[in-house]
């Protein structure tokens, strides 16, 4: 049985659709389908905790991925009001390195992954869904040993 999972790819405003679209092609190359949501933890708590709403009980929903940039509350903010791993890809550039910690330096109980790149983000939620599809780990291998050659 071949098993639809589904990456919710949750950015902090219209700005990062584009970067999360970069993840969203990587993703596609590991046959997982994903969905781009666009909300502020700043601006709209209320309607992110719908969101999450929406995937939380889905066992398609094996992880989210969250971009946000600046003041990195989304990320916090998704993984206090979830019990699945959250992917923090902040879109780290030299002109915004200093942002990074909003993304790295969180309270106790808060624990995103930070992971920087979209290809980089992309495999860490295909690993954790290949924690138990054989498909998907044969993928990863391939890749590996794509990547060794590049």
């Amino acid at each position: 049985i071949l098993m639809t999972y589904l990456i919710p790819i949750i950015v902090g405003s219209d700005k990062d659709i584009e970067f999360a679209k970069h993840i969203q092609n990587h993703l596609k190359n590991f046959t997982l389908d994903s969905t781009i949501r666009v909300c502020s933890a700043h601006k709209s708590c209320v309607n992110l905790l719908k969101i999450l709403k929406e995937y939380e009980d889905n066992e398609n929903v094996k992880t989210y991925i969250t971009i946000a940039g600046k003041s990195n509350a989304l990320s916090a903010l998704v993984d206090g009001n979830s019990v699945k791993p959250i992917i923090s890809c902040p879109p780290v550039k030299d002109s915004n390195i200093h942002d990074i910690y909003s993304s790295i330096s969180l309270p106790s109980g808060i624990a995103p992954l930070t992971v920087l790149g979209v290809e980089n983000a992309a495999l860490a939620a295909t690993k954790i869904y290949a924690l138990n599809d054989g498909i998907l780990r044969e993928k990863l291998l391939e890749y590996k040993a794509d990547v060794i050659w590049r």
